[in-house]
């Protein structure tokens, strides 16, 4: 069992003056990190100073970023675990706790966070923001169009397994194959706890949200949409 203690490994500079932004991707997701790695490159490029989170087991298996990033991490709950839901509640406990903390070491040493950056599959990584008085943003990676097949399903206007296109007629603006359909909401089974996350998330969350593109660059978008 980890401690929740968040030390944070590097502590380097990255010379920007603006505000302290930390960025907490999915935990091992390369799809999601790497998203998350860009939008951070994008605001130290206006003066911001990002700060990735990353969790004490992966932080040694992986190495970290190089500038401008800072690197932060919060405890999983545990070194190893072969059930995936089992490990997605033991991260949301101990997460919570560990990055609660985080915000106070580091408003303690003189970086206090002003804006927590998530991904929104970590629902609670929002809740300890808030909680804290921190403002939050949400870091969508897929597409616009797969943002808009969830709030569907959460408005209950599209039913589960999407299986083909045929549903989402009227919808978008192009037809979908069965292949095209996002994976979680054609077998809503195989990861039903990640898909009820995120179908919530997107259809009652009010953070601020950053966007994926067909262009692979991210706009800011604001919520409650």
């Amino acid at each position: 069992m980890e401690t929740n203690s968040p030390p944070t490994v590097r502590a380097d500079d990255n010379g920007g003056s603006g505000g302290h932004v930390l960025l907490l991707a999915f935990p091992g997701a390369q799809g999601h990190l790497n998203p998350m790695l860009q939008f951070g490159r994008r605001l130290a490029y206006h003066g911001l100073r990002p700060t990735l989170v990353t969790t004490h087991r992966l932080l040694v298996t992986l190495p970290p970023p190089a500038a401008p990033f800072r690197v932060a991490a919060i405890s999983d709950g545990m070194a190893t675990c072969a059930d995936f839901e089992d490990y997605l509640r033991r991260l949301a406990a101990a997460g919570s706790d560990s990055l609660e903390a985080l915000f106070r070491s580091e408003a303690a040493a003189g970086r206090p966070v002003r804006v927590l950056v998530y991904d929104p599959h970590l629902p609670w990584a929002g809740r300890v923001a808030r909680a804290a008085g921190v403002p939050t943003a949400a870091l969508f990676s897929q597409l616009c169009a797969v943002g808009l097949i969830y709030g569907e399903v959460y408005a209950g206007r599209v039913g589960l397994p999407v299986v083909g296109g045929d549903a989402l007629t009227g919808l978008l603006s192009v037809d979908l194959g069965p292949e095209d359909v996002p994976s979680f909401v054609a077998a809503p089974d195989s990861y039903r706890m990640l898909l009820d996350v995120v179908v919530d998330w997107w259809g009652s969350s009010r953070d601020w949200r950053t966007q994926t593109t067909s262009s692979s660059t991210h706009s800011t978008n604001s919520s409650g949409s």
